[in-house]
């Protein structure tokens, strides 16, 4: 087919015509890497491979974007890219950006691990279950956690302390301070041992 007209969008970008035909819009970037012109033929696997990396530097610059909010697991920016982009295109880019080093998910998960449990004071068997909903791997998981020297019962102690839960006299209250503590991922035997319960 061939080219009769390329034009520049008001959002900087580059649109490709052929006869009355809308081929496809590129980024300045992508249009360079490419010797397009008017009265140009291309060909429909040409035109095919274009819009294939089109799409990957479109979902590139998306997950890059993503990242600069705030760091992400692979799984957790994979399912972003795909949600826009599909399947193989989200993972042919979570690829590309984990071989530039800019998603780590054993970097990740140790600090989202120290996160929730300094900040929100979560214990490690409520950590282990926020780093399987990021589909962080089993192993990642368990070597963090057993690397992170924390003591769960001082911990507790001053969650109780901080919230005045041991001047609790009254059933309701107890059984609240007792569902918030569970919520936090620490088992009954460790808030019996404080709480006296």
């Amino acid at each position: 087919m061939l080219i009769t007209d390329i034009k520049f969008s008001k959002n900087n970008k580059i649109l490709i015509y052929s006869g009355d035909r809308y081929l496809t819009s590129l980024s300045p970037e992508v249009f360079a890497r490419y010797n397009l012109k008017i009265n140009s033929e291309i060909s429909e696997s040409e035109l095919e491979s274009i819009i294939l990396n089109s799409q990957e530097y479109k979902a590139k610059e998306r997950a890059l974007n993503i990242l600069s909010y705030r760091a992400h697991s692979k799984n957790e920016l994979k399912n972003k890219i795909k949600a826009k982009f599909g399947e193989q295109c989200a993972q042919n880019t979570v690829n590309k950006i984990e071989e530039l080093g800019l998603i780590d998910d054993k970097a990740f998960a140790e600090n989202y691990a120290l996160e929730l449990m300094n900040k929100k004071y979560y214990s490690k068997r409520r950590v282990k279950f926020e780093l399987m909903k990021k589909n962080i791997s089993p192993e990642i998981i368990n070597n963090i956690l057993n690397n992170i020297e924390i003591d769960e019962h001082e911990i507790l102690r001053n969650i109780i302390e901080k919230k005045n839960f041991d001047n609790i006299t009254d059933e309701k209250s107890k059984r609240r301070a007792i569902n918030y503590l569970l919520r936090l991922g620490y088992d009954f035997e460790q808030i019996n041992n404080i709480l006296k319960i």
